[in-house]
């Protein structure tokens, strides 16, 4: 695998894991139904 090629997969795969720690910080913080409904009145 060429270098371009390796760096272009560990920058999707460091994405996809900021993704998910957003995510899981969030429903950690408002709950999973509030992070899945609507979000206007989140504080």
């Amino acid at each position: 695998m060429t270098v371009e090629l390796s760096m272009l997969v560990y920058s999707a795969l460091l994405f996809l894991v900021i993704i998910l720690v957003q995510a899981g910080l969030a429903i950690a913080q408002n709950g999973l139904m509030a992070q899945a409904g609507s979000r206007d009145s989140l504080p």
